[in-house]
């Protein structure tokens, strides 16, 4: 938990440099998804997730020298650190992971953090496994629960996700968390996404469903219903494009921002050429002609 007024960053991301930016291929690949439930997925993740995470950072929970010092594959713990923000709040969102209602203004971070009551017992029932892999879909694969040497980990690695060492409290700079839009960087990301999303519904998807009831909000394994993710959920949003005091729902959204048949959004792009992406090889317009 964060006591720091301004907004926070940190160059490191539970102990890992992240410097995989979205550019030109992560753009030009997600343009090329002709299915509105696969393009709304995947522009989440390379075209501008990473972004977040480069920014924003974690520091105070160094996965790094953790995972270092139990003999796991470079390649693994990297993705584990590059994913642990999500497996966390997955955690949370499980109940699995505490966090506390409140904390003194002068209490020491270490004691003012998420914790997991019942990991004692998950590792002595032998059940690290399953709820790993219950928030995670890296955990599906056998060696990421395995150091170089084949011996399981997996304590180790539940036991740094629930911050049972004692030495261990992530904080999450704001690009990374609910709080991004307080960050400078926030605003020309996001435009980016709308723009390219914007461009994509010109151009048409061959198949624009609307898929509900596929949220993946605590397992990988599971899906089901979660608020604000169906085509009908009604969102927080209202006085967008009227004065009525309604807040719209996600197919009110849908169909005020086609611009192909709504000329009442309050802004346009001036164009949708990338100048830059060109130089690069890639069709000026990220679409193949």
């Amino acid at each position: 938990m964060k006591k720091e007024k301004f907004v926070p960053r940190h160059n490191y991301t539970y102990g890992f440099t992240l410097d995989d930016a979205p550019g030109c291929k992560q753009h030009y690949d997600v343009m090329q998804y002709d299915q509105w439930s696969d393009f709304g997925t995947m522009i989440a993740y390379a075209p501008h997730g990473t972004v977040h995470a480069m920014i924003g950072g974690v520091w105070g929970a160094d996965y790094k020298t953790k995972l270092e010092n139990a003999g796991y594959s470079a390649i693994h713990a990297a993705n584990v650190g590059l994913e642990a923000f999500a497996t966390q709040k997955n955690l949370w969102r499980a109940l699995q992971l505490e966090c506390p209602d409140y904390c003194a203004g002068d209490a020491p971070a270490l004691e003012c953090k998420c914790t997991c009551p019942s990991i004692k017992k998950w590792m002595g029932q032998g059940w690290t496994h399953d709820i790993l892999a219950s928030v995670s879909p890296l955990f599906y694969t056998k060696s990421y629960l395995q150091n170089t040497n084949k011996h399981d980990i997996s304590d180790v690695i539940l036991k740094l996700m629930c911050n049972d060492y004692e030495e261990v409290n992530p904080i999450i700079g704001d690009s990374l968390e609910s709080a991004s839009p307080s960050d400078i960087s926030f605003w020309p990301t996001h435009p980016t996404v709308d723009r390219l999303y914007h461009w994509k519904r010109i151009q048409g998807f061959k198949n624009d469903t609307w898929v509900d009831n596929m949220a993946r909000s605590v397992s990988f394994t599971n899906v089901g219903y979660c608020w604000g993710h169906n085509l009908a959920d009604v969102t927080v949003w209202k006085n967008l494009f009227d004065t009525t005091g309604e807040a719209y729902s996600n197919e009110d959204l849908w169909d005020q921002f086609d611009s192909t048949t709504n000329t009442d959004s309050p802004y346009i792009y001036d164009n949708f050429e990338w100048a830059h992406c060109e130089e690069e090889g890639y069709p000026l317009q990220l679409v193949d002609v």
